[in-house]
């Protein structure tokens, strides 16, 4: 479920337990859990969310200068811990723009240092439009900003995806195999 921010309809849950009843094994959300709390995501989970997919594109201060939501970081990190302890699967969904290349490879370790390892994991997106066409990246930039953040998530433990609606192609990095995998 997506589309703008579904975390703001008040028929979420029924949404939800719908989607259930209609045969889907499995229902994601994707929001950026400003607007989730214990009451809300406990009542998804119940309706039978399976996977949050929560839009974390930098840390602190620097999310909020992207998104112009003051607070907006502090409020997602509030909905990413109600969701897991609510007992929702998170997985972090991030960009890589050029307002994010400085920042991105620090993200795996940052988001395991404060959450622990019940992530299930990070999800990266190479756009190739945008409203602002001067944050899109080169290949080759997002190359070296996706391999900074690949070893960050090593480390950390936590498992890193190329979203496959993204770019680059495996050709452009240093082993093509290993991403193609």
């Amino acid at each position: 479920i997506s589309g703008g921010e579904p975390g703001m309809r008040n028929d979420l849950p029924g949404l939800i337990a719908e989607a259930r009843r209609g045969g889907a094994s499995e229902v994601t959300l994707e929001t950026n859990a400003t607007l989730l709390d214990a009451d809300r995501t406990r009542a998804l989970h119940a309706a039978g969310l399976t996977l949050a997919r929560v839009n974390l594109t930098a840390w602190g201060d620097a999310l909020d200068a992207i998104t112009r939501d003051p607070g907006g970081f502090d409020r997602t990190l509030a909905g990413i811990r109600a969701l897991l302890d609510a007992g929702v699967a998170v997985e972090v969904s991030a960009v890589v723009i050029r307002a994010t290349l400085g920042s991105l490879g620090a993200l795996p370790e940052q988001l395991v240092n404060a959450l622990g390892p019940s992530l299930r994991g990070l999800r990266v997106r190479v756009p190739t439009e945008s409203p602002d066409p001067s944050q899109l990246v080169t290949y080759d930039e997002a190359c070296a900003a996706l391999s900074t953040a690949h070893a960050s998530a090593r480390r950390a433990g936590l498992s890193f995806k190329l979203s496959p609606d993204s770019g680059p192609p495996p050709c452009f990095f240093p082993q093509p195999a290993a991403v193609s995998s």
